[in-house]
């Protein structure tokens, strides 16, 4: 099974003990942006004509299976459904969306999810929008089930995880679900947290969850759990990480996440492994890949097939002078990695 897959604000590095994962230094990466979108906006009228958000990506018996956010506005977001081929040219599904929440739920549609097929299942853990304006994430992540991509899909009444205790930590404003994985390690779910960083919850059965928690860390915003991947302030990613897509091979466990180097627009894509899933080794000093000329890009799935990997990532346009404009939709970054 491959497992696929906004902004942040500035943390505080507090000393977190250095991590252990896969050397590195002998890989080469070689990946670079596919030119054209995969999936755009619907035309004016239809339900995901105001914003499309890639979300996540999978292949199995031969075909592409693509889970999107999409909406009106970024306060009626649903989720929607697309197949394709070759990975580079997408059909949407008729019956889209698949999924769209109750307003007794939130009444500002979905936030984020994570998609994971599992067995004859399939599963999303969702984070509803907490209140108006796209930058607030979820206060909870709940999920939904499924035997089929098209659904129909079920969400179950309890929440899975729920945002931090009011105070301090790190996770405790919102909190939004980004890679869903099972393993032979169990369950693990990926998320950041509304005072930066990048979380892991694990769970033995997908439906129990305990938030990673570093016994070592005694500063207050990690009482209760840690991110297990925050800024590193002597490197390109020194101001912000989240985004995250995590895949699981006999390998180990590998990463890509998107990060901001400075206050300048120079958001960039970082890979990192790990032999456990919660520790993790960025690779080198550098980006994969250059910012992009003409948009932000947020990683959301990453897929493996015949030894290339295509890395979704969702798009927003901005000008010369760095405002939005406005235009989202879906991009591929496609590469190879070389390990010596």
């Amino acid at each position: 099974m491959i497992v696929g897959i906004v902004l942040a604000i500035l943390v505080v590095w507090v000393g977190i003990p250095t991590i252990q994962g896969q050397d590195t230094s002998g890989w080469k990466l070689e990946f670079s942006y596919y030119p054209d979108p995969m999936i755009e906006q619907g035309a004016a009228g239809e339900w995901d004509s105001g914003f499309v958000w890639a979300g996540d990506v999978y292949f199995a018996d031969g075909l592409f299976h693509m889970f999107y956010l999409g909406g009106l506005d970024w306060d009626t977001g649903a989720v929607g459904y697309a197949t394709s081929e070759d990975g580079l040219h997408w059909t949407k599904y008729a019956g889209n969306p698949i999924l769209t929440l109750d307003e007794a739920i939130t009444p500002y549609g979905i936030d984020n999810f994570a998609v994971l097929p599992d067995g004859d299942a399939w599963m999303m853990y969702l984070a509803p929008k907490a209140q108006i304006q796209y930058s607030q994430g979820g206060h909870q992540i709940l999920r939904a089930t499924a035997t089929s991509p098209t659904g129909p899909w079920t969400l179950d009444e309890t929440p899975l995880i729920e945002k931090g205790e009011r105070g301090s930590y790190w996770d405790s404003a919102w909190l939004r679900p980004y890679a869903a994985l099972h393993t032979p390690d169990g369950y693990f779910l990926y998320y950041i947290g509304s005072k930066g960083g990048i979380g892991v919850a694990t769970s033995p059965d997908g439906l129990t969850w305990t938030k990673y928690d570093n016994p070592d860390t005694t500063s207050a915003l990690y009482k209760a759990s840690d991110p297990i991947l925050l800024i590193n302030p002597a490197g390109w990613d020194d101001y912000y990480v989240d985004d995250p897509t995590v895949r699981w091979t006999e390998n180990g466990y590998e990463m890509f996440y998107d990060a901001w180097g400075d206050l300048n627009n120079t958001m960039a894509i970082g890979y990192a492994t790990s032999s456990d899933g919660i520790h993790w080794t960025r690779y080198g000093d550098t980006s994969i890949l250059p910012p992009h000329a003409e948009h932000y890009t947020y990683p959301a799935a990453m897929v493996m097939v015949d030894d290339t990997y295509y890395l979704y990532y969702a798009t927003a346009s901005y000008d010369v002078a760095g405002n939005w404009t406005g235009n989202f939709d879906t991009r591929l970054i496609t590469g190879t990695i070389t390990r010596e």
